[in-house]
């Protein structure tokens, strides 16, 4: 036995080669750094790829970027003073139509007519609602929807009839041949204050 203990000890340190161990370690570490340039090369590589694979498509952008303002230089040359006459002619024409508008409309009667239908509507589902100003000082209310049933149609209906001093509301009675989801179409007419 005792004469394969010193293969056993030089078997253990020679490790890979006969070298010192102060070699061994130069070159593991030389090792290390031919692998780290390496990664650093195919790195640098990739980036320069990269960077030249994005190269066309910001010749591409820079070059849609001047057709669109040549685009709009060209378009700001071709409007002339005559189309700009005739604007500002149609917004002249515009605005006093505007101005000649009723004052009903100015006081909102509109609205607070389309609030307070809304306003009474409890479980109906309103699909349309229409105002129009058919006379001089009248107007004329288009209700339409479905109602989970006739009896809240018919509250809906003296609810409307109280939206105004002088209202009357027209129900067709062949809508209240259906007991549930009843779809209606209610008529109200009013005089404006």
């Amino acid at each position: 036995m005792s004469t394969l203990q010193p293969l056993v000890w030089l078997f253990n340190h020679m490790r890979y080669t006969f070298l010192p161990l102060a070699e061994q370690q130069h070159i593991k570490k030389e090792y290390r750094q031919r692998v780290a340039i390496v990664l650093l090369f195919f790195i640098s590589i990739s980036l320069i790829i990269g960077v030249g694979s994005l190269f066309p498509a910001y010749i591409y952008a820079t070059l849609e970027e001047r057709l669109d303002l040549n685009q709009v230089a060209a378009f700001k040359k071709s409007v002339d003073a005559a189309s700009i006459a005739s604007n500002q002619k149609e917004l002249t024409a515009a605005g006093a139509l505007l101005s000649s508008l009723d004052p009903y409309a100015q006081k909102g009667v509109f609205y607070s007519t389309a609030t307070a239908v809304i306003a009474v509507r409890g479980k109906i589902k309103i699909t349309s609602l229409a105002l129009e100003r058919p006379s001089g000082s009248g107007m004329t209310v288009t209700v339409a929807g479905v109602a989970p049933t006739r009896t809240d149609l018919l509250a809906f209906k003296d609810q409307l009839a109280l939206i105004g001093s002088k209202t009357s509301v027209s129900l067709p009675i062949s809508t209240l041949a259906k007991g549930t989801d009843v779809p209606f179409t209610i008529q109200i007419t009013t005089t404006l204050p």
